[in-house]
């Protein structure tokens, strides 16, 4: 499923290229290329995972509000474009942030039909945003400190690799670990740093754009870095957070950045595309497609845990795993409080009214 909706996400970009690259389809082409051998795209698409879901609203995000910034273009692609990102934000907190950011570029920066239709459209774009937030809001209200905990306080006190240095780091300790886990994620990925390359050099010829492209560039350039400075907050810093998202919100900059690089030549832009093919093949030759490389979570492992499960209980039983994805897989009722895998060593720096709360195991 995962991989299907991966594959509605390339669908939407080849559309939004094809518009957006008409005087040159060979940009659009090499564009998409970028996208489909990104190592980090292809490995957490095809996970059981939110990450290829949130690719493709942020694609169709993208792809109305540009057409919501064309000349003439009508306020309801904005919200469209805020209900997509509502939407990703209900999955994964990460994406909330870039709503109001983008209400806020939209009134920065105006369009040509003046500030009046820029306030509206900015006004729809957060209504939107509100209808498609409708979900996290939702489980917000059905008990707001349990919900904290569960995206929050796990995050807090699962393993840390900063708190075992320093049992109570300033902020500026916290500033420099955000920081260096960033580059440690970027020095482990060169398609993703040779991708934020290009769309830094697309970034950089925005001088030779339209108009409109020029306002649209711009706020993918801002959601991208806020995006990525959002993904800095968690400790530790994991390379999921941003190797695929990343590569998604900031495709229109890359494109524009082989535009400029290979003036929308066919001979560079074909060597561009098989260049990124090339280093696509190359890593995940050394790393197997997929969240870990262990042959435990294979497909075939995950299958043969399952199905003894299944073989040694019955249906309704409860089955004690530190992985709950055997258990869903089986088909069997977790152990209470153990519906996630963090849950023991969380449990260890929780009252017993929390652990009794917030239903985490302890040992």
């Amino acid at each position: 499923f995962s991989a299907l909706l991966a594959f509605g996400a390339v669908l939407v970009w080849s559309r939004h290229l094809s518009q957006a690259h008409r005087r040159g389809p060979g940009v659009g082409v090499a564009a998409l290329t970028l996208l489909v051998c990104a190592p980090g795209v292809i490995s957490w698409s095809v996970t059981v995972k939110t990450y290829a879901a949130t690719g493709l609203l942020v694609s169709v995000a993208l792809l109305a509000l540009r057409r919501g910034c064309e000349p003439g273009g009508r306020v309801g692609w904005l919200a469209a474009a805020g209900a997509a990102v509502g939407l990703a934000g209900s999955i994964r907190l990460f994406f909330v942030p870039l709503a109001p950011v983008l209400a806020l570029g939209l009134v920065a920066w105006p369009g040509a039909a003046g500030r009046r239709r820029d306030a509206v459209g900015a006004a729809a774009l957060l209504a939107g945003f509100a209808a498609g937030s409708l979900p996290l809001l939702t489980a917000w209200l059905q008990d707001p400190a349990v919900f904290a905990f569960n995206n929050l306080g796990y995050h807090a006190l699962r393993f840390s690799e900063l708190r075992d240095l320093h049992s109570d780091p300033t902020p500026l300790v916290r500033l420099g670990a955000a920081l260096a886990g960033t580059a440690r994620v970027f020095a482990a990925n060169p398609y993703l740093l040779g991708f934020t390359a290009l769309a830094g050099v697309g970034l950089g010829s925005l001088r030779r754009a339209t108009v409109e492209d020029r306002r649209f560039l711009r706020l993918v350039g801002l959601v991208s870095t806020v995006f990525l400075l959002g993904c800095m907050a968690p400790d530790p810093v994991y390379d999921q957070y941003f190797t695929a998202p990343l590569v998604t919100l900031a495709l229109p900059l890359a494109a524009a950045g082989l535009e400029r690089l290979t003036g929308a030549r066919p001979r560079g832009l074909a060597v561009a595309a098989g260049c990124a093919a090339a280093v696509a093949v190359l890593v995940l030759g050394l790393q197997r497609p997929g969240m870990d490389p262990d042959p435990v979570w294979s497909f075939d492992s995950y299958d043969r845990v399952t199905r003894e499960i299944r073989q040694r209980s019955g249906p309704g039983d409860m089955v004690f795993s530190f992985w709950p994805g055997y258990v869903f897989g089986a088909d069997r009722r977790h152990f209470t409080g153990m519906e996630n895998q963090f849950a023991i060593g969380v449990s260890e720096k929780l009252t017993p009214s929390e652990k009794a709360r917030y239903r985490i195991a302890d040992r």
